[in-house]
């Protein structure tokens, strides 16, 4: 009987849902949500009724074909209105101003997503691009940038020209000024100016600052002779007038800046040079010099390149270092540490001293300069500035034996051995670089292996009056040479095979 009647009540519940199914068997309604609803989320926006549960739960005759629009109720009957009679049955549709992947995203679950603009730069990186120009900040924290003096439209400087990134270039303009008035005053002649003031290493207002370092200062005298000065002290180097002569001393004639920087455009730190020089009324206007150059900065971390595996290539760079207790200590530059001077145009060895080219193995040079001297002029102080040309700043004391010589092994260095003849007042006259090498190996591919390297440096053997010529000229050179050591390879010949052979006793029996 039990059974019976579950048998009756399935029956029943069949036959009523089959009535409803029936009387939904059409289009499904769709209530599309006001455009002024603050939904959460963009998942729920579109509400898909279940089919079998269409229509109103209050009046289950709403007709199959009416939807409900944004201004009506779900449970509002069918309109007797006409649609051009009412306002506002369409809202104006939703404009989406966040992209395609937040609204995927915010489909699969990031429903408190928010569409918020981000500038530009948004993501990207904070260092500097090429051409962007270098911002800076002085002393009193106003923002400005790297100004770099350059001649627009006319001869004359224009100082508010900007400075680009990576975009090396050098300048000459003329400048006026009375010297009688301006020489204590105008900011274009000092060298606090163009020194005195900070880089911003990338282009954020909270990114560190970095000094520019005067790195050398060189005065120059009317005649043209320059002599290095101490750049420890910059500020002792301010413009003075001497009225009784009408001249304007210490004026900012040439300014060379170098800013290092890394790979991800960060400016690591920057350097300046300077010229200065004694200035008449009769001179003006001068002309000043201005050049800026970058240089990307190798990391420690990173190997560099080899000149051979094993044995040296010809054309590439000697590779030099200086030995320390941890080893060998490379120079950062990919050129090499041991370096030549290169010949100027003007041939003055002073202007030629930061040119200077890698020694390259194989390959012989022969380069000179000149150097002008004046009456009573220190011989101290002039032998160290042409050797200090002829060897430049940072000699290194050692070179590699091979090409691909790691630093971690000092013994596959060979030490950077001297020679010098030093007379009278040891003024340096020639400055010479031999380097012996060998051919190691086998004859069909030898490899090419530094087994020695001598300088030698070759001073007066006279007083300085006599070594200069009429208008106090001193000429000097520097040289390198390459002499192959190797032995002559002579044809060798395998010694004959010799016959060790032991018979048995009874080898010729019956015959002995």
């Amino acid at each position: 009987m039990a059974a019976w009647r579950c048998f009756i009540i399935l029956m029943y519940l069949e036959s009523a849902l089959c009535t409803d199914d029936t009387n939904t068997t059409g289009h499904a309604t769709i209530p599309l949500r006001d455009s002024n609803s603050t939904s959460s989320g963009r998942n729920e926006s579109l509400d898909f009724t279940d089919p079998g549960l269409s229509g109103s739960p209050e009046d289950p005759r709403t007709p199959e074909s009416v939807t409900a629009f944004p201004d009506q109720t779900e449970s509002s009957g069918t309109s007797t209105e006409s649609p051009r009679d009412e306002e506002g049955l369409f809202s104006t549709p939703e404009v989406h101003t966040d992209s395609l992947v937040d609204r995927f995203f915010g489909f699969f679950g990031r429903s408190n997503a928010t569409t918020t603009s981000q500038s530009p730069d948004a993501g990207n990186s904070s260092g500097y691009r090429y051409g962007e120009v270098i911002e800076t900040v002085n002393k009193a924290e106003v923002q400005a940038f790297f100004s770099f003096p350059s001649s627009a439209g006319t001869a004359h400087c224009l100082d508010s020209n900007p400075a680009g990134f990576l975009k090396e270039q050098t300048s000459r303009c003329l400048r006026s000024f009375d010297v009688a008035r301006d020489c204590e005053t105008l900011g274009a002649l000092r060298l606090e100016t163009y020194v005195d003031f900070s880089v911003r290493s990338v282009k954020i207002r909270e990114a560190k600052v970095v000094g520019v370092e005067v790195s050398s200062i060189t005065l120059q005298s009317f005649e043209g002779t320059r002599t290095p000065a101490d750049p420890a002290d910059p500020s002792s180097y301010a413009p003075v007038l001497l009225e009784s002569v009408g001249v304007c001393n210490n004026v900012v004639l040439q300014v060379k800046y170098t800013l290092r920087y890394s790979d991800a455009g960060e400016i690591l730190n920057a350097r300046a040079s300077l010229l200065l020089g004694a200035v008449k009324s009769v001179t003006v206007p001068i002309q000043q010099e201005f050049q800026i150059t970058f240089l990307q900065d190798v990391s420690s971390a990173a190997v560099l390149p080899f000149s051979g595996n094993p044995g040296y290539v010809s054309g590439r760079p000697l590779m030099a270092g200086t030995r320390t207790a941890d080893g060998i200590v490379q120079s950062a530059d990919p050129t090499g540490s041991l370096s030549v001077l290169q010949s100027s145009a003007d041939q003055d060895c002073l202007s030629g001293a930061s040119r200077r080219s890698p020694v390259l193995f194989g390959i012989d040079v022969v380069s000179g300069c000149t150097l002008k001297l004046s009456d009573g002029v220190n011989c101290s102080l002039v032998s160290e500035v042409i050797l200090w040309a002829l060897k430049g700043q940072s000699f290194p004391d050692h070179v590699a034996s091979f090409g691909n010589s790691f630093p971690q092994n000092p013994l596959d260095w060979v030490p950077i051995q001297n020679q010098t003849t030093a007379l009278a007042c040891s003024i340096p006259l020639s400055y010479h670089l031999e380097v012996k090498w060998t051919k190691y190996g086998s004859l069909v591919n030898p490899q090419a292996q530094v087994v020695s390297v001598m300088e030698t440096v070759i001073t007066n053997s006279s007083s300085l009056a006599l070594l200069t010529s009429a208008d106090g000229l001193l000429s000097v050179t520097s040289s390198v040479s390459f002499v192959d050591v190797s032995a002559s390879a002579s044809p060798g010949f395998r010694v004959p095979p010799t016959i060790d052979a032991k018979l048995p006793f009874d080898f010729f029996f019956p015959f002995v």
